[in-house]
């Protein structure tokens, strides 16, 4: 909710309608509720599969439509081949985006940290208990841009992309 809430205001403030936001997340709820239950017989939404396709959909949004739905397969595809004890190793998002950037040249944009609204994710992180990760991130971030640029004026400290990077992404 925070994810479609926050894609919302970023298309709001840019004045803007990126038809992803709806059809990626669908495309990647459509093949992982394939996947299971041609794997096991279930009928269920597949909620982290709607996540990633947001994700997805909110860090791409100048791409081809036909290409954001190539990410957003590779994010369920793989999330399902790669595996270790039975859960995924990689935050299929992610490492969707990764596969594009490789294969495509493909850069995200992260239009959707484009406002404070990304802090709403710190209600996401605490409700999965996953703030210290989130947090433990963000510090590592600051000190280690505060070593290679010798002051903490750049980056600032409200940095938009790091906070969606470590609220977000990280967990």
């Amino acid at each position: 909710i925070f994810l479609f809430v926050a894609a919302v205001t970023a298309m709001y403030t840019s004045s803007k309608f990126y038809l992803q936001i709806i059809v990626i997340p669908a495309v990647a709820a459509i093949a992982d509720f394939v996947i299971n239950y041609y794997k096991n017989k279930q009928k269920s939404l597949p909620f982290s599969a709607i996540i990633s396709g947001l994700i997805i959909a909110s860090i791409m949004p100048f791409l081809v439509l036909h290409l954001q739905v190539i990410a957003a397969l590779l994010s369920i595809i793989t999330k399902h081949i790669i595996r270790w004890s039975g859960s995924h190793i990689f935050n299929p998002a992610a490492f969707s985006v990764l596969l594009m950037t490789v294969i495509f040249s493909i850069q995200p944009s992260w239009w959707v940290t484009s406002s404070a609204v990304v802090l709403i994710f710190l209600l996401t992180a605490n409700m999965v208990r996953r703030l210290v990760i989130s947090g433990t991130f963000y510090a590592s971030y600051f000190i280690l841009s505060f070593i290679r640029n010798g002051s903490l004026t750049s980056p600032s400290f409200l940095d938009y992309t790091a906070l969606f990077f470590a609220i977000v992404m990280t967990t």
